[in-house]
């Protein structure tokens, strides 16, 4: 199978892509140093904003956008205002990824996926299916039906022959 090569959007350079990596190796290596400098950049010095921490860490703004979307505690603490990520026009909502009139538009747009589903996609009728018993319920049931065979069985009681 033949490797796929793909850019890497920290430094540019080409890498053989695999499966769930972003970056080629190099940055994959510094990428953890670039966040707790970003970290640091918000604990100790108080920064606030994209500008400041670039100043700080004398890292690019476009990787400390990446790194604040990609951490939740950062995320909430370093606002970005930016545009939708949709229409590219109306700023989201502090937080969101998309502005108002697209968010309504996507919701609407999965809602009618949804339901155009709901005729294609088979119900299973789970009532006709036995359920099946653990290791535990099934060793019980089966000395149930044991002991209740030997019960009816006169002659194993009496031990007649």
């Amino acid at each position: 199978m033949a490797g796929v090569v793909t850019q890497c959007p920290d430094c540019g350079g080409a890498f053989a892509a695999t499966p769930g990596k972003v970056r080629c190796p190099a940055c994959t290596r510094r990428y953890p140093e670039r966040v707790s400098a970003v970290e640091a950049a918000v604990d100790v010095s108080g920064a606030a904003s994209v500008p400041e921490i670039a100043a700080i860490t004398g890292l690019a703004s476009a990787t400390i956008k990446a790194i604040v979307q990609e951490s939740p505690v950062l995320r909430e603490r370093i606002p970005l205002t930016g545009k939708c990520e949709r229409c590219h026009k109306a700023p989201p909502e502090v937080g969101a990824r998309f502005c108002a009139q697209c968010r309504q538009e996507l919701s609407v747009a999965l809602r009618d996926a949804a339901q155009g589903l709901v005729g294609k996609v088979p119900r299973s009728d789970r009532s006709s299916q036995p359920i099946r018993a653990s290791g535990v319920v099934s060793a019980v049931n089966t000395k149930r039906e044991r002991a209740a065979l030997k019960r009816l069985n006169p002659v194993i009681k009496h031990g007649l022959k």
